[in-house]
């Protein structure tokens, strides 16, 4: 009797247990966000692929630590590095075997932002599609409410159950298929500085 008695104990803990740590897939992508905006103090990298018709593919894997980014592009019209401060850009072409220095354009946003995850449900309906041993697996639907007409109709997002942090995110918007991967906190400076010594030999044109 006392053995079933604390079998039935133990199921009931467990249940309780259970229900206490099911997460709605908004709580999710909340606890997501949250783990991101350790990004601005840590720095994060992740790899992006914008896929167009046609046209064709190209890979970035961009390296961010405030002001300071790295982004190794690989594309069909051949590869590139660059390095950007508060004011410069470094801009490396391995087949001239040389850089390129000059102002940092002005642009709207920040190479590799980290928007389309912390946007997620704004204007969007989040729906599990189930999970793994390792993550969950989401879609996201746009509502009737949103007028934003260049948001995407449908994003695709996997979460890390480990680290709450995003693995997988793909969206298309047009003709253009954009996918993250690999998102991680923690970069060093030294990782997104150009430095001259690492590239002997290659011959550096100043614009400025």
């Amino acid at each position: 009797m006392k053995i079933k008695y604390l079998l039935f104990t133990l199921a009931a803990v467990l249940m309780s247990s259970a229900a206490l740590y099911a997460q709605t897939p908004e709580e999710v992508v909340a606890k997501m966000q949250e783990q991101l905006l350790c990004a601005d103090a840590e720095g994060y990298a992740m790899d992006m692929t914008m896929k167009m018709a046609i046209v064709g593919s190209a890979t970035t894997h961009i390296l961010v630590r405030g002001e300071k980014t790295k982004i190794q592009i690989a594309g069909n019209s051949g590869s590139e590095i660059d390095w950007t401060d508060a004011t410069t850009k470094w801009a490396y072409d391995p087949a001239k075997a040389e850089v390129t220095v000059s102002a940092k354009p002005v642009e709207g946003k920040k190479d590799g932002d980290l928007a389309p995850f912390m946007n997620l449900t704004e204007g969007y309906k989040v729906i599990s599609k189930g999970e793994t041993a390792d993550e969950w697996i989401f879609v996201c639907k746009k509502l009737s409410t949103n007028k934003d007409k260049d948001a995407a109709k449908k994003i695709d997002l996997k979460v890390s159950k480990k680290t709450c942090l995003p693995t997988f995110l793909q969206m298309k918007k047009s003709i253009v298929t954009m996918t993250i991967e690999n998102v991680a906190l923690g970069v060093t400076e030294d990782e997104v500085t150009f430095r001259p010594e690492d590239y002997p030999g290659v011959k550096i044109v100043d614009n400025r």
